[in-house]
């Protein structure tokens, strides 16, 4: 089932998305109820299918990504912070500040959270699962690496996190092709099984030093292939089973 964030009227609703879009009550996350409304897909823009307040990401999870860093991999999972403000939605445009010397992609599988997770055991993560969704993981890559302030704000810029274009709710991430493309190449491809940490071993980590809520989100890694966007773009991060999430790079207005 696919489920997507859309504004619709000027009105904020969720949907399921088949030929067209069957619409839901808002709390999608206690139950899927279908409200009877039917509309069609030409009629609503694309929301980011999450609001997190923050989004938890990994870093360093895909072997081959592991290689093109010429890092060791962790040994346990290395997580790092980006705002929910910066997640921007299919279609809309990434925004490449004028301070910018390198702006990379960087496409991921995100998990959606369904219920809350406090200490929970990598044999129950499954059931905390909502979905799965794509994200693009962008990063402003030399100020991330001049070590004189914390990476993390370089993954923090408005528009950094594209997301969507909707949630999966029956996807299987053990086995799923994961690509990006830029202008229509392909530039990442691997298989979402060759991540170094599982999603249960994550989220079950993660869980044991924070709470996680209905709607949060984290990010998996990305494999190898990043490479440097720019003004004119189209920066596409595909995942079989869930869809094509696709966003234009332009220049950031002052």
């Amino acid at each position: 089932m696919l489920i997507g964030r859309f504004l619709y009227r000027q009105k904020v609703c969720f949907g399921i998305i088949e030929h067209d879009i069957h619409l839901l009550h808002d709390n999608i996350y206690n139950r899927l109820e279908r409200t009877g409304k039917r509309i069609s897909r030409d009629k609503v823009s694309y929301l980011p299918p999450v609001e997190p307040p923050m989004i938890i990401g990994l870093g360093r999870n895909y072997t081959s990504h592991v290689k093109e860093m010429a890092v060791d991999p962790p040994e346990r999972p290395a997580i790092f912070f980006k705002p929910g403000r910066s997640i921007v939605a299919h279609l809309d445009p990434v925004l490449i500040p004028d301070w910018a010397t390198r702006v990379d992609y960087e496409g991921e599988l995100g998990v959606v959270i369904g219920k809350k997770m406090k200490n929970v055991a990598e044999a129950d993560v499954v059931d905390h699962i909502f979905g799965y969704t794509c994200f693009n993981d962008v990063t402003e890559r030399h100020i991330g690496s001049t070590g004189l302030i914390n990476q993390d704000i370089s993954k923090c810029c408005d528009t950094f996190g594209p997301c969507g274009p909707w949630i999966s709710t029956e996807f299987n991430p053990d086995n799923a092709t994961i690509r990006t493309h830029l202008n229509g190449t392909v530039v990442q491809e691997d298989n979402t099984g060759n991540i170094i940490f599982s999603i249960t071993k994550i989220l079950s980590f993660v869980s044991s030093f924070m709470t996680l809520w209905p709607g949060d989100l984290v990010i998996t890694g990305t494999p190898s292939g990043i490479g440097p966007l720019h003004i004119g773009d189209k920066i596409e991060v595909e995942i079989e089973g869930i869809g094509r999430l696709s966003n234009p790079v332009r220049r950031s207005k002052p």
